[in-house]
């Protein structure tokens, strides 16, 4: 990258939310050893992870051979994990059984994961329950992250009449919804209660009514548990989790990335739902990745040109500048 920020060097690399194109220009607001803040005085302030670029070059998280995975499981794995974080301190709203929708999801299967995970060190344990399409049971199944999975259209299999299940929401579909509250409802055992996540479908119109649903969103709640944990506790906790993703989520995915020639038709791909779920998509603007490294290559080392004579500029500015003061001395 080019920067002329002091405190900001030519060639980092930074991680964040960016829009997708070959050039961006940021202002920076702020930097400090960890992170660069970008200027975007149209977001709320606490939507603070908006507005934060993490520098790669201090990030215990960051790895380069796994830049594809780190720029698709970041923004939806912190998502889910603290939404578990989040249940875990609300004691899962009294229920012993999750259901989730939009099971094959990363989003989704991030939440079973992380509910998982609690599962091995926590009492009482979770029951996870996963509903997806018909055409991806088989590989929401073959995750081994949910006790059970049933199908859109398998509704009567859920074990509705007993236990307290709350409902986590990630497809957005209302009709959807109104189904599973009324599965419950028939069998006398209403849901303890619904929760919106991410909303991967999720409808802009609908003759279907609407259920009363809590909506989980993330910055809100870490803004919460940055006041109630110590300082670096947050960091702590992200960097054991994300050590045990990169090691546990081996062989979910097939990451691909899809350069600028292909994109408008695999975006459509992705876009239509005919991408299947075992496949981590990442789209650059970029011809290829030979022309990206090439102009990467090309671009730093002109710029880093422009820094060296920058610096030479200013030693001799120096030199001559204790040149003439030592000649005035000397006259003196």
């Amino acid at each position: 990258m080019a920067s002329s920020h002091p405190k900001v060097k030519i060639g980092e690399r930074l991680y964040g939310y960016l829009a997708m194109t070959r050039y961006l220009n940021l202002s920076i607001a702020s930097a400090n050893n960890t992170n660069v803040f970008v200027s975007r005085p149209h977001l709320p302030k606490d939507y603070l992870p908006y507005n934060t670029l993490t520098r790669c070059s201090s990030d215990s998280m960051w790895k380069l051979q796994d830049e594809d995975a780190t720029a698709l499981w970041r923004p939806l794995f912190w998502t889910s994990f603290f939404m578990e974080d989040w249940l875990s301190t609300e004691s899962y709203k009294g229920a012993d059984v999750v259901l989730i929708s939009s099971a094959s999801s990363k989003t989704a299967f991030g939440l079973a994961y992380s509910i998982l995970k609690k599962n091995e060190v926590g009492e009482p344990k979770k029951k996870i329950v996963g509903l997806t399409s018909s055409k991806n049971v088989e590989f929401t199944k073959n995750l081994k992250l949910y006790d059970q999975v049933f199908s859109y259209d398998e509704l009567s299999k859920l074990d509705s009449k007993s236990g307290k299940w709350i409902y986590v929401d990630v497809a957005g579909n209302n009709q959807l919804n109104e189904n599973i509250f009324q599965t419950f409802e028939k069998n006398k055992n209403p849901l303890v209660c619904g929760i919106g996540l991410g909303l991967t479908n999720s409808e802009q119109e609908s003759n279907v009514k609407k259920r009363s649903m809590e909506f989980f969103f993330l910055p809100t709640w870490l803004a919460k548990r940055r006041l109630q944990l110590a300082p670096g506790e947050i960091t702590r906790i992200q960097e054991k989790a994300w050590a045990h993703l990169m090691k546990d989520s081996k062989g979910w995915l097939r990451m691909q990335t899809t350069w600028k020639k292909d994109l408008v038709e695999k975006f459509q791909i992705t876009a239509s739902g005919k991408l299947g779920p075992e496949v981590g998509q990442t789209f650059s603007l970029w011809d290829s990745e030979s022309q990206f490294n090439q102009t990467k290559l090309k671009r730093y080392d002109c710029l880093q040109q422009k820094e060296d004579k920058k610096r030479k500029k200013k030693k001799k500015k120096k030199k001559n500048e204790k040149q003439a003061k030592a000649k005035t001395g000397k006259t003196t």
